[in-house]
């Protein structure tokens, strides 16, 4: 079956089914928060209540971006994460080396209400794909190394009524760990797997205002740098410099650009309105607010480089009911 990631933020110690998940009725949660549903092994050690540790060997899956399957590589290249079948082209991840995660947590109580959890952890990542080259001469496997630091902190403060949490991963390869989905890597000029720089985090607030009401606002990025190779004069890779950002305001127009950062603001409530021999009726109302923002081009002949970026407001309602809760 599938867990959370060891990479997702615990709100004790490290331990399954306590993860600190924002309370959002969007179940792809915020922009920033760092997690993944998959299958893992998992080896968890307490040191007395204050410290844990755990190391975890997780299915690695790879997001691709930038150079596209059926880009044509100098030197008759092609990458067999590519494949094509019919009239469809398919992107595979063929990683035969598990995601490594360790992670170390410390947890101390200010009080009987108050209590304050900080969190590390390091993630390793092998990116594995086979070139093939003209006349099969030399073909190849490359092995690409990826991976990245990050922490997470929840804080329970104002006796209990407020709970602050934060979260952060930084490294090379990362992107598909988080809610935004931004590719992992991109293909290099010699058809290996090259991956793509990003930081993300995110924050957040709950209330819990009443023992049946709570209201929280949470915030977040992603954000990527560009990964791009050059020959001959043609540019590959992810975050080209030459993108031709001249439609993206009109409607089918050309816009080439590849995603540079995303960034978004939600804000909500819940409300157990009833509670009672019947079981419990729960509603939530939602809004968010995200932004998507294009590496800037000066393709199709523009005399300066052109950035766009676009925005999309959302707003969700949910009722639920739970017989027996």
């Amino acid at each position: 079956g599938q867990n959370w990631s060891l990479a997702t933020t615990n709100t004790n110690g490290i331990t399954p089914r306590k993860e600190a998940i924002p309370p959002t009725i969007d179940a792809q949660y915020v922009v920033g928060f760092v997690w993944k549903r998959q299958p893992q092994f998992r080896v968890t050690q307490n040191f007395g209540s204050p410290l844990w540790a755990a190391i975890s060997i997780e299915n690695p899956q790879t997001t691709f971006g930038g150079t596209a399957c059926g880009t044509a590589l100098p030197g008759g290249i092609t990458n067999e994460v590519c494949t094509a079948a019919g009239a469809q082209t398919f992107i595979y991840s063929i990683n035969h080396t598990p995601d490594v995660i360790g992670k170390l947590a410390f947890e101390t109580k200010i009080n009987e209400k108050n209590m304050i959890h900080v969190e590390a952890f390091g993630l390793f990542r092998q990116l594995y794909d086979r070139v093939q080259y003209t006349g099969n001469a030399g073909n190849r496997n490359f092995n690409t190394t990826a991976g990245g630091i990050g922490g997470g902190i929840v804080a329970k403060v104002l006796h209990g009524l407020l709970e602050l949490q934060a979260n952060i991963l930084s490294g090379r390869g990362v992107g598909s760990y988080a809610s935004g989905q931004l590719p992992d890597a991109t293909i290099s000029l010699n058809g290996s797997l090259a991956p793509i720089p990003e930081t993300i985090y995110m924050l957040g607030a709950t209330l819990h205002a009443t023992p049946a009401f709570d209201f929280y606002v949470f915030g977040g990025q992603e954000k990527e740098n560009r990964k791009y190779f050059q020959a001959s004069g043609t540019f590959f890779g992810y975050g080209v410099p030459n993108a031709n950002n001249t439609g993206c305001s009109v409607e089918n127009g050309t816009c080439t650009g590849t995603t540079s950062e995303l960034s978004q603001i939600t804000l909500g409530l819940c409300d157990k309105f009833y509670q009672g021999g019947y079981g419990e009726l729960r509603g939530a109302l939602q809004y968010s607010y995200t932004r998507r923002q294009l590496f800037s081009g000066n393709g199709g002949g523009a005399t300066s480089p052109i950035g766009y970026s676009t925005n999309d407001n959302m707003a969700f309602f949910s009722l639920r009911y739970y017989p027996f809760a």
